[in-house]
């Protein structure tokens, strides 16, 4: 399943129920062998939670198009740089699963003609009824929208250690004997932790921010249309007003000059650097001053669109 483009409509189609008996198994088989694949699950169940709370009332008609754009250009760098990153392949009894996946022959076909069918049903479940007008098709759904909403969030800002190791995922079972293992693996009966029936696991309730902060969706939309370094301002300011002795002395667009104690810059330093986006340097000061100077500044993103043009009022 090393090709991305075969992984997102078989990954729906299990999350939705939508797959044959000996699909499924065959499927549960590959997710115990491939942490690649366990991996990916779980973000885009992340990624589909994250987008149930979208509010349609107050989303832009064109905003899933901008977000795919936003998607593909930030997840082409990570393509190149990690060509090595590649999954198992999905296999039962050494032969592909049949019918599982859109046939070789329309792989060079462009990604909207391979998956608009597919991401449709996909979606159809969702708040967000605007498959009919703006088709979701992107290969790097998975990777980089889930990424965009981790990355977003502002529980970035706590105290936390480097991502967790991806946990385990528990699949259905017990799963058929019938099933032949894959890499030499054994099947064993395991406990059902993730739905085949539209109830989707690793719901991004724990991504729910602190008081006083961004919500995941507010900065998901700030993240996508360029603007997000008002939200990490925002962000920083609300840390700062959390630690004490801390006064924010000069504040611009782009930039933040903070007066803390120096024996809280470190910690500060660490939690600032987890935004991701945020440069920091400090300012000149005398050994061993009680105080310090620290400049932060917010790297703008460009838009992924240029202002639309403003239309002239039609004649009557």
């Amino acid at each position: 399943m090393a090709d991305r483009s075969h992984k997102i409509p078989l990954f729906s189609r299990y999350l939705e129920g939508g797959l044959s008996l000996t699909e499924r198994q065959a499927v549960e088989v590959h997710f115990r062998v491939c942490a690649v694949c366990r991996q990916e699950l779980t973000w885009l169940c992340q990624t589909v939670d994250a987008l149930q709370e979208l509010p349609l009332e107050t989303t832009p008609v064109d905003f899933m198009e901008k977000l795919n754009r936003r998607i593909e250009r930030e997840a082409e760098p990570r393509r190149l740089q990690h060509p090595e990153v590649r999954s198992h392949p999905l296999a039962v009894a050494g032969n592909a699963v049949p019918d599982a996946l859109p046939p070789p022959s329309r792989l060079g076909e462009p990604l909207r003609a391979i998956l608009t069918p597919w991401v449709h049903h996909w979606w159809r479940s969702l708040c967000f009824p605007l498959y009919t007008k703006v088709p979701i098709y992107t290969g790097a759904v998975v990777l980089g929208l889930a990424t965009l909403l981790l990355r977003a969030s502002p529980e970035k800002a706590k105290a936390t250690p480097a991502p967790p190791a991806p946990s385990p995922l528990v699949l259905s079972g017990p799963m058929s004997q019938g099933v032949a293992g894959v890499a030499g693996e054994t099947n064993q009966p395991v406990d059902i932790a993730v739905s085949t029936t539209g109830k989707l696991a690793a719901p991004v309730a724990s991504l729910a921010p602190p008081t006083n902060t961004p919500s995941v969706v507010e900065a998901l939309a700030w993240r996508v249309s360029g603007s997000e370094p008002v939200a990490l301002c925002e962000q920083v300011k609300a840390l700062a007003g959390r630690m004490a002795g801390v006064v924010i002395v000069k504040e611009e667009e782009l930039l933040l000059l903070i007066s803390l104690p120096t024996r809280g810059l470190s910690t500060l330093r660490q939690e600032l650097t987890k935004l991701g986006e945020v440069s920091l340097s400090e300012a000149d000061a005398a050994p061993n001053a009680p105080t310090t100077l620290l400049q932060v500044t917010f790297v703008r993103q460009p838009p992924i669109f240029p202002p639309a043009p403003e239309r002239l009022p039609s004649r009557s």
